[in-house]
């Protein structure tokens, strides 16, 4: 880890301790972090499609019983897209970009 610290700090990315921030002008209730938590979500994405992948491929059962795990899986996914993203907070409220 201290071999790669040091090269960060000759390359001019700061201190080891802080992250730069990127700066992107978009309204406060749109901004998501972007390093780790986007590398999370792609990371949850890939596995839960593999795991939904491999449940349909491999394990037998009956068709119906295939599409409700398919929809629920999906429905907790975007479910969990919106909270992470806070467009669902908490307590259930939605909150929507307003327009000036």
């Amino acid at each position: 880890s201290v071999p790669a610290i040091q090269a960060g700090l000759e390359y001019g990315l700061g201190q080891p301790h802080r992250l730069r921030s990127l700066s992107i002008n978009v309204p406060s209730c749109l901004a998501i972090p972007l390093i780790m938590p986007l590398v999370t979500v792609v990371v949850t994405l890939i596995v839960v499609g593999v795991v939904l992948w491999a449940i349909n491929a491999f394990i037998p059962m009956q068709g119906t019983i295939k599409s409700i795990l398919n929809i629920v899986v999906v429905v907790a996914v975007v479910l969990w897209l919106l909270y992470g993203t806070g467009v669902i907070g908490s307590s259930g409220d939605i909150k929507l970009p307003t327009l000036k």
